[in-house]
Formats: C-alpha cells, sequence, structure tokens
C-alpha cells in the first residue's frame, strides 16, 4: 500500500487530481486505520475548494492520528478562508504545540491583528 500512497502523491504532484482522489479514497478503504490517505483526501478536496468535504476527512484523520499537524494546518486554511479566524487560531496554535517551526506559524501575527481589529469593532459597533 505504500506504493499505492507513492502512486497517488506522483499523480497529485501532477497534476491528475481525479485519478489521485481514486487512490487515496481506495487506500482509505483499504487500510482504513492509516491517517495519511484520509488527509491526502481532505487535501485534495481542499483543493477543489469542497472545504466542507475537507473538513470531514480532517476530522478522520484527526481521530486516527490526532497529532497530525498538516490536518490541524490544513483545517486552519480552511476556517481562515470562511472567516473562522477563532478557530483558525485555534487550530494553528495546536498545530504549533506538535510542529513549533511549521510554515503557518507565520500567518498567526496578521491573524491575530485581524482578530484584534474585529474586536474593536465589535466594542465600537456595541457601544454606537
Amino acid at each position: 500500500n505504500n506504493l499505492q500512497m507513492y502512486k497517488g502523491i506522483n499523480l497529485l504532484n501532477n497534476g491528475n487530481i481525479n485519478n489521485a482522489l481514486k487512490v487515496f479514497l481506495n487506500l482509505c478503504k483499504v487500510e482504513p486505520k492509516w491517517a495519511e490517505p484520509f488527509n491526502k483526501v481532505a487535501t485534495i478536496k481542499f483543493l477543489q475548494k469542497d472545504y466542507l468535504t475537507s473538513i470531514k476527512y480532517i476530522k478522520l484523520t484527526l481521530k486516527k492520528e490526532k497529532r497530525h499537524f498538516g490536518a490541524l494546518s490544513g483545517l486552519a486554511q480552511i476556517n481562515l478562508r470562511l472567516g473562522k479566524f477563532e478557530n483558525a487560531l485555534k487550530n494553528i496554535n495546536q498545530a504549533l504545540k506538535i510542529h513549533p517551526f511549521i510554515g503557518i506559524k507565520n500567518i498567526k501575527p496578521i491573524l491575530l491583528e485581524k482578530l484584534n481589529k474585529k474586536e474593536i469593532n465589535f466594542h465600537l459597533n456595541f457601544i454606537n
């Protein structure tokens, strides 16, 4: 099944998303305890902008491997796109506890600034 994973990754890297998805979905059935094929499905669904299905597969990935920082990072990216900034920050913090050098850490200062502005605007709107 490592060969199938390798095949799926090569297909994905070469832009053959639909065939890669078929490989990873099959691996999910054949290796239901292995987190990585579920995470690859989540990645493809993210690329297809099918965020709800991506979230479903991220949750399945995290059930199998709760310290999967790639899945947490992906969830943060989805929450950013959906405007769920508090959730995105929570996901980034979870990923950083596992992998302190993960690339998504660079988004954290921007996200904190956005949340502070949102909080300020909320308070201003509430006062007026």
